[in-house]
């Protein structure tokens, strides 16, 4: 079988243990997944990664404005 087609499968397994038919493979999938780990809670690095990030985007959006156009300019268009 492909990796895909075992994909598929335990899929369909899990949804039919979560649906009541119980199986092993269903019953493994359903309780790592039914944590939600991709939702764990955010550590100091991230917290700080984050906050620099939203800093640097805020520094260059005003590093990077043009300056708005003159008069003369705007009336040579």
């Amino acid at each position: 079988m492909s990796k895909f087609q075992n994909l598929v499968r335990n899929h369909n397994l899990m949804c039919q243990y979560k649906a009541g038919r119980r199986n092993k493979v269903g019953e493994r999938y359903f309780e790592e997944f039914r944590t939600f780990f991709w939702e764990r809670p955010q550590t100091t690095f991230d917290l700080v990664h984050n906050a620099n990030i939203a800093t640097r985007r805020a520094q260059e959006r005003r590093h990077n404005r043009t300056p708005p156009l003159t008069y003369e300019e705007v009336s040579l268009m």
